[in-house]
């Protein structure tokens, strides 16, 4: 069998707090560096001290666990509450509500009545609290769930695509904006296009 290869990653004490080390949506959130090394102001003196070894160890496994959705391991700063089998007996709850609340959402807009619509409203009601526990009590749901929301998010798409260029609203001019016309099929690669 042959030995894995260590990665740069492995190889860091805290690849968790090093921007470089992770992928380029969550650089922006996991902003932890600036103050993991200590900040200085303009003449040189300490704004914010270093941190020690321990805290470092600490913002480490806690990045880990809530950016990047790690939980391996036994002793996870963010514990799960519950076992397995009610972890899936609750989600089996959640997809058991969202079909009778489909029911109703797919009944033509003239049959549907008052009550269909008090009776949806509960529903979505029951579903937000049954999520809102399963996320306090399986923290990795919720973890995955914020990494899923970043995946798609049109910005951190641009910028891991190193398709678009992220432009501030003070460097954009009016007329730049008569020149180019934005083209936003996904299925393949963007480019600014001139008319």
């Amino acid at each position: 069998m042959t030995k894995k290869k260590k990665t740069k990653r492995d190889k860091s004490d805290y690849p968790n707090l090093d921007p470089s080390m992770n992928i380029k949506a969550r650089r922006d959130v996991a902003d932890s560096h600036y103050y993991v090394k200590g900040v200085k102001d303009n003449e040189g003196c300490i704004v914010i001290p270093a941190l020690d070894a321990d805290s470092k160890e600490y913002l480490n496994k806690f990045t880990a666990e809530y950016y990047n959705a790690n939980f391996s391991g036994d002793d996870n700063l963010h514990p799960t509450l519950i076992d397995d089998a009610t972890i899936e007996d609750v989600k089996e709850q959640i997809r058991d509500i969202k079909k009778k609340r489909r029911e109703i959402f797919d009944k033509s807009p003239n049959t549907t009545t008052q009550e269909d619509r008090d009776t949806a409203n509960f529903l979505t009601t029951q579903i937000e609290e049954i999520e809102y526990f399963l996320n306090k009590a399986y923290p990795q749901r919720s973890a995955e769930k914020a990494n899923n929301d970043r995946n798609v998010d049109l910005l951190n798409y641009a910028k891991r695509s190193n398709v678009y260029t992220a432009v501030s609203w003070e460097e954009l001019v009016d007329a730049d904006l008569n020149d180019v016309q934005l083209d936003y099929d996904f299925g393949e690669k963007r480019e600014w296009k001139d008319e």
